[in-house]
């Protein structure tokens, strides 16, 4: 099954006495969440500078790529690639914003083209940055200042443009301004990454400052939270992605009145993070003060308090589903002191009352992003993989350091190998069918040998014999057949190194073909 990640900011700001901590912080975490909704450790601390309160993913080909915030006088966006064999997290690179405090990222892609889009709370700012084929963020390629887009505000806070959320619908950005009170939507080009504004649209309640917002996955009704006045306000999505704003429905139980949990908090709670239900059918919004998951049924273009599910620490500031799974996630910035550390809790919502199955505890919690990163071996078991063939005369593969050589390959069913002549009695076509055979025998074999196909970093070299005729000559159109598999199980990230192909007269056993292979391992660490 797919690698659960479950990737963990947690901050350390020794200018804001709620954020500080004397150790720990300022990093990302890893934690494996297992089928039984268990998180184990995989890495961490990983630096990752001040403030990492906004965490994306994105997979190119089976690498897993992180991006996150960092905020401050050094605001950019970074990027790490995690190593799934290691389980580890290395830093690609880091981009700089054009303003200060980068709080919410997402990954947007169009036909084969990807973009980071970062929302800055202090800027007032959205910039774009490419995503370069290695997982590596580009330099600034767009940037949209919604000071344009402000008028003045009576809440405190709403004293000069504040983006601090986005999403992407029906080929628009849109960026939930608590500032503004306004979602503006963007038109992002892809080809230079500029943005452009397409509308705005204001929140009905004065000085509701929304935070976040999220679509259906029919793109047709969005749902967005305001913090200021913790609510979520219902838009239904016209077909030309205007957002015509319906009613808001409270995030709080009725009558609520708890004191603020800090002097700062001009309410007794402040909404934060939405995401809707995999199954369309419920909202989830967190929070932080009543310190609660509010489960909200969607009918129609109204929502419903189905019920409030408590968190077990305090201030909860995201929410995530798992996809195809029951399990929640929710990470909560303190804990019931109101003090550090926090945690990161997973609940069971197939529940009625959202059982707990794990929690952790780390630093000032304030990001949790959960992601199902593709493995070569998830992959493979897609084909499916053949069980490896164990010769009684020679080795089927062997390993010197890093490399591992693997002896010729047949194209085999369960009939036994495929024979023929390419050319003659055998097309093409089945010949490239074959290959494909004999490169599935040949994974089967890695794995044998190296315990897990994420642990080839390369394909050094593919050989290949063909039972051709002595008019044939499509033998390359024969190796796509390999190609094709390889591409499968490691997408094109491996690298598919030096390839050879030749035509004989003759194989053993009459084969039509045989393929062999030099790979290269990650290195075993004792």
């Amino acid at each position: 099954m797919d690698l659960v990640v479950v990737g963990v900011g947690a901050v350390r700001d020794k200018k804001n006495p709620h954020t500080w901590s004397p150790t720990g912080g300022n990093a990302l975490y890893l934690y494996h969440l297992t089928p039984k909704g268990v998180l184990n450790e995989l890495d961490g601390p990983v630096a990752a500078g001040t403030n990492p309160m906004s965490i994306a993913s994105h997979e190119i080909g089976t690498k897993l790529i992180l991006y996150s915030v960092e905020m401050g006088d050094e605001s950019g966006i970074r990027s790490f690639e995690f190593d799934k064999a290691n389980s580890k997290l290395k830093e690609l690179n880091k981009s700089k914003t054009d303003g200060n405090d980068p709080c919410h990222i997402i990954i947007v892609t169009q036909e084969n083209t990807t973009y980071c889009v970062a929302a800055l709370y202090s800027a007032g700012t959205v910039n774009t940055f490419k995503v370069e084929s290695d997982g590596k963020l580009s330099a600034i390629q767009g940037s949209f200042d919604l000071k344009q887009c402000y008028k003045k505000q009576e809440h405190p806070r709403q004293d000069a443009p504040h983006p601090h959320g986005l999403a992407f619908n029906g080929g628009l950005v849109y960026v939930a301004d608590l500032g503004c009170n306004l979602v503006v939507s963007l038109k992002l080009d892809f080809g230079t990454g500029s943005l452009e504004k397409h509308a705005e649209y204001e929140i009905p309640n004065k000085g509701a400052g929304p935070r976040h917002l999220a679509f259906t996955n029919d793109g047709k009704q969005c749902y967005i939270i305001n913090e200021l006045d913790n609510t979520v306000t219902v838009a239904q999505v016209e077909k030309t992605g205007a957002l015509l704003m319906k009613a808001s429905y409270s995030t709080l139980p009725e009558g609520y009145n708890e004191p603020p949990p800090f002097d700062f908090y001009d309410a007794p709670s402040h909404a934060a993070e939405i995401v809707i239900s995999q199954d369309q059918k419920y909202v989830y919004a967190t929070n932080r003060g009543h310190d609660s998951v509010a489960v909200l049924k969607i009918e129609g273009d109204t929502l419903k308090t189905d019920k409030f599910v408590p968190t077990t620490a305090r201030l909860p500031w995201t929410v995530a589903e798992v996809v195809d799974s029951p399990f929640v996630v929710v990470s909560n910035q303190f804990n019931k002191a109101l003090k550090d550390p926090g945690n990161v809790t997973v609940f069971d919502s197939s529940a009625s009352d959202w059982k707990v199955t794990d929690t952790i505890t780390q630093t000032n919690i304030m990001a949790a992003v959960v992601t199902k990163a593709t493995t070569a071996d998830t992959n493979a078991n897609a084909l499916p993989l053949p069980t490896a063939f164990k010769s009684t005369t020679y080795e089927m593969a062997v390993q010197v350091g890093k490399e591992l050589s693997l002896a010729a390959h047949f194209p085999v069913t369960s009939d036994g190998t495929i024979k023929g002549k390419i050319g003659a009695d055998m097309t093409t076509e089945d010949a490239s069918k074959a290959a494909g055979m004999a490169a599935s025998s040949m994974l089967a074999t890695i794995k044998s040998k190296a315990g897990s196909l994420d642990k080839v970093t390369s394909i050094l070299e593919i050989t290949a014999c063909l039972n051709t005729t002595d008019t044939f000559t499509e033998h390359e159109i024969v190796m796509k057949g390999v190609t094709s598999v390889l591409e499968k199980v490691f997408g094109k990230d491996v690298g598919f190194g030096t390839r050879s192909v030749v035509g004989v007269t003759s194989l053993p056993d009459g084969a039509a073909l045989q393929v062999a292979a030099k790979v290269q391992l990650l290195e075993d660490k004792d």
